[in-house]
This record gives C-alpha cells, structure tokens and sequence, in this order.
C-alpha cells in the first residue's frame, strides 16, 4: 500500500531489520521511537511511562517496518530495537529525518547481532 503524502514537515521511516550472523530477516521485531528528548535508558528503567513513546511498530515476516507516525524533519528522536534472541539496539538523539530528505527516509538494513 502507498503510504499517504504527509506535510513537508515530516517523513515516513522505513526499514528492514536481519540478522548480523546469517543476514535472514526478522520477522516481529519491535521498533520503538520515543518523543524527542526522551533518553531509552530512562524509559526502559520507568522514569519515563508509556507517554514517552512516539511511535511503534512490529516488523512483518521480511523483517521490513514503517512507522505508522511521520517523525517532524530536523528533530532527534531516540529508537529502541528488540527481538527475541537479539542484543537489544538502540540509539539515543537520533535525527531521522532532515529538511533535504525524500518523504519516505529508507534506514537501510539493520543488522541486529544474536545474543551470546
């Protein structure tokens, strides 16, 4: 499906999550933005409840994923990725999204490293 023209000021994010050993996809992977300025290890320690998420979304079974919420151009956001059997990946004041991005911002293959 087409996902729908949004304003000039935001992007739609995608991309595929794999794994960094055998390249498969991972298929129901989480993918967690958090509202701007909101930090993943204060969320995930609970300084922070369920208001600090943004957007999530499950990867389906080519590990692919677009985030249902467009994310605002030039804002830094922090993302958390999660799957069973992975090390968690996460990245803190993250900008997803600049002024000269296309409306759909592809993150490429993310490659998510088994845990040990």
């Amino acid at each position: 499906p087409n996902p729908k023209q949004e304003s000039a000021g935001t992007a739609i994010i995608i991309g595929t999550l794999v794994s960094a050993d055998t390249g498969d996809p991972i298929a129901r992977a989480q993918v967690v933005v958090l509202v701007p300025s909101v930090k993943v290890k204060d969320w995930k320690r609970g300084k922070v409840g369920a208001e600090a998420i943004y957007t999530w979304v499950l990867t389906d079974s080519r590990g692919n994923f677009q985030l249902p919420d467009p994310v605002q151009r030039g804002v830094k956001y922090s993302i958390w990725l999660q799957a069973p059997g992975y090390e968690e990946l996460y990245k803190d004041d993250k900008l997803l999204a600049t002024e000269d991005d296309p409306a759909i911002v592809d993150l490429g293959t993310i490659k998510m490293p088994a845990q040990v």
